[in-house]
């Protein structure tokens, strides 16, 4: 993109949540678009997205996809559409709608997942962007993240919010799907972190889905952590308890006896080795730590140690 496309120049920072699916980016973009300061526009490159869908029109008159990126990074016009958008998604939700000031944002970004980045031939975008700030998030485990697709693609539901009572229905997985999948997942984490590593430290956050939700205190840390590299002040941030598959995957997975014997003879063994009912003792958790039940939420002050439940 050329310089007479930017709109907002030096006073805005860029950035981007650079992940691969099922690692938890959602409730991350959730977490910085509740900052006054911070927009972040979630995933772009999705052919089913609206901006994308807008994209492959604006192309015709020469835009790459790398312009795309650029424009949605510095571009008031794209800002005020979709707060415009936002506002009315969020209206029908019944969800409560965040105003935001182009004056008062001074990080514009997007989240995308680094296979949507090799398929556009941009592996090296974030290796070319110098100010581009990137919080880099990837999960440990691939097997949950495996598990954790493959229910998705089956109930179709990407998340369980507060309030939301609808039954789990137990999964019957196919095992060499299973580990065929987990295969080309692990090869996905390989490549983001061997990018991630050239980039210059000072750009990078790096974290996982597990040190990021290993306890309330980490949470808080990551949170503010990913708040100073944006170079915004620390603030209260609401969280909710969010879930789909149990804590225990013998409950999620009718055959999941079938599943560790098959996974325990490949090289992802370790990844078994915190699940309960399962192979070690133990569980791994797979939703905000520090919360009783399903229905809590917590408010996290990240400008001390605070961390409350609210009624």
């Amino acid at each position: 993109m050329t310089a007479e496309y930017v709109e907002k120049g030096d006073s805005v920072q860029s950035h981007i949540v650079f992940t691969n699916g099922r690692s938890g980016s959602n409730f991350l973009v959730d977490a910085l678009n509740q900052h006054p300061h911070i927009c972040n526009y979630g995933e772009v490159l999705g052919s089913y997205m609206p901006s994308m869908k807008l994209h492959r029109w604006f192309r015709y008159g020469g835009w790459s996809v790398e312009s795309y990126l650029d424009f949605i990074c510095t571009s008031r016009l794209h800002f005020e559409l979709a707060q415009r958008y936002s506002r009315r998604a969020r209206s029908k939700r019944g969800e409560p709608v965040r105003d935001k000031s182009w004056a008062n944002v001074s990080s514009l970004g997007f989240k995308d997942l680094g296979i949507r980045f090799s398929a556009h031939e941009l592996d090296d975008y974030l290796l070319r962007r110098n100010q581009l700030a990137v919080i880099n998030l990837y999960r440990e485990n691939t097997l949950r993240r495996a598990i954790s697709l493959l229910s998705l693609h089956k109930t179709g539901r990407v998340l369980s919010r507060t309030g939301d009572d609808a039954p789990r229905e137990r999964l019957i997985l196919d095992v060499d799907e299973l580990l065929s999948m987990m295969e080309i997942m692990e090869r996905e984490k390989e490549r983001q972190l061997v990018l991630v590593e050239q980039l210059p430290p000072d750009r990078v956050y790096s974290l996982s889905y597990e040190q990021m939700f290993e306890t309330p205190e980490s949470m808080r840390r990551h949170l503010r952590g990913m708040f100073e590299l944006l170079d915004v002040a620390p603030i209260h941030i609401m969280t909710r308890h969010e879930r789909i598959l149990s804590v225990d995957l013998t409950e999620t997975i009718s055959n999941f006896s079938e599943v560790a014997r098959a996974v325990s003879a490949t090289r992802f063994h370790a990844h078994l080795d915190n699940y309960t009912g399962a192979i070690g003792q133990g569980a791994t958790q797979d939703r905000v730590p520090g919360l009783d039940t399903e229905r809590d939420s917590a408010a996290i002050d990240l400008r001390d140690s605070t961390w409350s439940k609210q009624p």
